[in-house]
């Protein structure tokens, strides 16, 4: 069964902005650390958005492995939301709608408008759960230095 309420805070983000509640989770599953790999299958757009996206989510800390499925989703979604604000920059929101004897009657919205909005919306709840929007980020307080000096010890015990 289903729990009720908001999801759960993952662990790390509890431990970047110094909750209590982090100790207390001692049984949550790692992922393993890294950047996944870009699937071959996206579309040139979505992967150019990959390419400038793990840059950054691994300089924030908030992306590894197992992450690849959502970025990929959202990598994706972008690329539509790119293609259909594109339309409607050349096309406008609007067509006209004609009667038989070809006077406009009225106009109606072109499919990408309602592509855009649903977008939107999707690229936003993912947005938030990769910290990507400034809201996300000032719930996460992120000690650089300490970061830092983990991942230069870290590459000494890699194989």
């Amino acid at each position: 069964m289903a729990g009720h309420g908001p999801p759960p805070t993952p662990t790390p983000i509890l431990k970047l902005r110094g909750s209590r509640i982090e100790a207390h989770r001692r049984h949550e599953p790692q992922p393993r650390e890294g950047a996944p790999r870009m699937p071959s299958d996206m579309s040139p757009e979505a992967k150019a958005a990959w390419k400038h996206l793990v840059p950054e989510l691994m300089h924030m800390g908030v992306l590894t492995r197992i992450d690849g499925n959502a970025l990929k989703r959202y990598c994706t979604i972008w690329a539509r939301w790119w293609q259909a604000e594109q339309f409607i920059a050349e096309h406008g929101s609007v067509y006209p709608i004609k009667n038989d004897a070809g006077r406009t009657t009225g106009f109606a919205a072109f499919p990408q408008e309602n592509t855009v909005n649903k977008t939107a919306e999707q690229l936003f709840r993912l947005e938030q759960q990769f910290g990507m929007m400034p809201s996300a980020r000032a719930r996460i307080s992120v000690n650089r230095h300490a970061a830092q000096e983990t991942n230069d010890k870290r590459r000494f015990f890699q194989a």
